[in-house]
C-alpha cells in the first residue's frame, strides 16, 4: 500500500508516492504564487481518495525545552495545554512531548515544546485540503522525525547533524539544517540558507562552531565536553563532500569536536532506499520514516486517521475471513470428493454382491435360511470366538435347575446377545406349570422355587416377564363376574428372562 507524502517548506510544496522503499516524486509548486494553489488543488481533485501524510520543514519552527512535574492521565494534558499556551500564545500549530523523567531531584519530566510561528505558512494548503475532502492523516516535523535518523548514524551523548535541504528562498542553492540531539532526543532545530557551493565547506565547518558556542551558552551543553561526547555528522555528497574532508583535516583538532562526514548515498543505501537518484536530501531520509506510523504532532484534528485505520482493520477481518472461508470450502470439498468416491466403490461391490445373491437365489430357489439370519448368526459366532466365550455353560446350568423342578415344562428358549460392546447374553424361557389342575397357590409356589434357584446361580439379573399367577382373575371370580368375562388359562404359562453379562 502506498503513502502520499506532501513536503512543504518556505519555498515550494512537493509531492511524493512511498511504495515500499520506493519514493517516487510526482509534482511540485512554488509558494507564493497563486497559480500554485490551483494547480495542487486541480492535482488532488483526481486523487482526493488518497490520504495525505503533511510534512513542514520551515525556519518558523520553535522549541522550548522546560521541565514539569510527573503526573499523568488528566492532569498531565491539562499541564501539557497550559504550558503550550503560555510559552506559544496565539500560535494555533503547537505539539509537546515527554522526552525523559529526571533521575535525581523531584525526578521532574523533561518536556519538549514546538510550535510554528507563522500559520499562513499551513492555512492556504490546508484550506485546499479540507474543501476536497481529502484525508489528512497528521501534520509531522520534519526536524523531529530526524530523530529517527541517528540509528545509522555514529551514536554518542550530544549529537548534531549538518544537513542541507531544498532552498528556503528562490535566490539560494539550498538550505542548511542543524540540530541538535540530547540522548538521541531533539533538543532544537534551526534552518539556515546556504551560501553557493563553492563557498559551502569553509561556511558548514563555522556554522559548527558557531552553533556549538550557542549550545554552550544555552546550556545545552557543559563548558567543557570531551569531543568523544560530541559528534557532529554531516551529511553531504560529491565535490562538497570532498572538499569537507580536506578542511576538516585541517581545523579537527582545533575545533575540538569529532566530525563525521557522511556520504548521502551511503546512507541511502544503509537505510535500504531503492530509489536511484543522483542528489540524496535530508527530506528523502526522513519520508522514508512513514514506512511505519509515526504519531501527528500540528494536526488538530485527526478523527479520519482512526476511521481509516479502522475501515483497513475491517478490510483485514473481511479478507481473512474470507480466505478462511475458502480453505474450509475447499476442505470441505475435498473430503466430500473422497465420500463420493468412496461410495461409488461400496455401491459397485454391493451391486457385484446383489447380483451373485440373485444368481444364488436362481440356482437354490428353495434355500430354507435367510442370509441375513445366516451373517447374524456368523458375527455372532466370530464374536464368541474371538472372547473364548461360549453360552454352553449357562444353558448347562439352566438344566441342572430345570432337572431339580419336574413340574416346570419348557416349552421354548429363547437366546441372544443384547449388546455387542459388552457382550451381555439374554436368555428367554416360555414353560408352564405341568400338570396344573388349577391350583394357582400351588403353581405360585413352584414357580418361586425355580425364581430363587434361578437367583442363587450367580445370573447377573432374573427378570419375571410372565407369572404362573394373576390375581386379578381371582379378584373378578370373586366379584361374581359372569364366566364369559374371566381369562383362565389352564396350563399356568410362565416367561422368565435371565441375562448373563460377560
Amino acid at each position: 500500500m502506498s503513502k502520499r507524502i506532501v513536503y512543504l517548506s518556505d519555498y515550494e510544496l512537493r509531492v511524493f508516492l512511498l511504495k515500499g522503499k520506493h519514493l517516487i516524486e510526482k509534482v511540485a509548486f512554488k509558494i507564493g504564487e497563486e497559480v500554485s494553489q490551483t494547480q495542487f488543488a486541480n492535482y488532488l481533485s483526481e486523487t482526493a481518495k488518497t490520504p495525505i501524510e503533511l510534512l513542514v520543514d520551515t525556519t518558523q519552527e520553535e522549541y522550548k525545552i522546560i521541565k514539569i512535574p510527573h503526573v499523568r492521565g488528566k492532569d498531565h494534558r491539562e499541564l501539557m495545554a497550559h504550558k503550550l499556551k503560555r510559552f506559544f500564545k496565539d500560535m494555533p500549530y503547537t505539539y509537546g512531548l515527554v522526552q525523559k523523567r529526571e533521575k535525581e531531584g523531584r525526578r521532574d519530566d523533561r518536556v519538549l515544546l514546538m510550535a510554528i510561528k507563522n500559520s499562513d505558512l499551513l492555512v492556504p494548503w490546508l484550506s485546499i485540503i479540507t474543501r476536497l475532502n481529502v484525508p489528512l492523516l497528521g501534520i509531522y516535523s520534519l526536524p523531529l522525525l530526524s530523530q529517527n535518523l541517528l540509528q545509522y548514524l555514529p551514536q554518542a551523548p550530544y549529537t548534531l547533524v549538518v544537513a542541507h535541504t531544498p532552498p528556503i528562498r528562490s535566490s539560494s542553492p539550498a538550505g542548511l539544517r542543524q540540530s541538535f540531539f540530547l540522548e538521541q532526543k531533539l533538543q532544537f532545530s534551526r534552518l539556515i540558507p546556504s551560501p553557493l557551493p563553492n563557498d559551502s565547506a569553509e561556511f558548514i565547518l563555522k556554522q559548527v562552531v558557531t552553533i556549538r558556542h550557542y549550545l554552550e551558552s544555552a546550556r545545552f551543553l557543559p563548558e567543557t565536553v570531551p569531543a568523544t561526547q560530541l559528534s557532529v555528522v554531516i551529511l553531504s555528497h560529491g565535490v562538497l563532500l570532498e572538499s569537507l574532508r580536506d578542511a576538516v583535516q585541517d581545523v579537527s583538532s582545533s575545533l575540538g569536536v569529532k566530525i563525521h562526514l557522511l556520504d548521502n548515498g551511503d546512507l541511502a543505501q544503509q537505510m535500504g532506499m531503492r530509489e536511484k537518484r543522483e542528489n540524496w536530501e535530508l527530506l528523502h531520509f526522513v519520508a522514508l520514516q512513514f514506512l511505519r506510523r509515526q504519531h501527528n504532532h500540528y494536526a488538530p484534528d485527526t478523527s479520519y486517521r482512526f476511521y481509516h485505520r479502522l475501515r483497513i482493520i475491517i478490510y483485514l477481518s473481511a479478507a481473512l475471513l474470507l480466505l478462511v472461508a475458502l480453505v474450509a470450502s475447499t476442505m470441505m470439498l475435498k473430503k466430500a470428493l473422497i465420500l463420493q468416491e468412496k461410495g461409488e466403490v461400496l455401491a459397485q461391490k454391493t451391486g457385484q454382491r446383489l447380483i451373485v445373491i440373485e444368481d444364488s437365489k436362481q440356482k437354490q430357489a428353495n434355500f430354507p435360511v435367510d442370509v441375513g439370519l445366516m451373517r447374524t448368526v456368523v458375527e455372532v459366532g466370530s464374536q464368541l470366538q474371538a472372547r473364548s466365550i461360549s453360552p454352553r455353560p449357562a444353558w448347562e446350568k439352566l438344566s441342572r435347575i430345570l432337572n431339580l423342578h419336574p413340574e416346570l415344562f419348557l416349552e421354548r428358549l429363547e437366546w441372544g446377545i443384547a449388546s455387542s460392546r459388552d457382550f451381555v447374553e439374554i436368555i428367554r424361557l416360555y414353560g408352564k406349570i405341568k400338570p396344573f389342575e388349577g391350583n394357582y397357590q400351588k403353581a405360585l409356589v413352584v414357580f418361586k422355587k425355580f425364581i430363587n434357584a434361578l437367583k442363587l446361580s450367580n445370573f447377573e439379573k432374573v427378570n419375571i416377564v410372565v407369572s404362573p399367577y394373576n390375581p386379578k382373575i381371582v379378584l373378578r371370580g370373586e366379584l361374581g363376574l359372569s364366566s364369559q368375562n374371566e381369562v383362565k388359562n389352564p396350563n399356568a404359562p410362565f416367561v422368565v428372562e435371565v441375562v448373563i453379562r460377560h
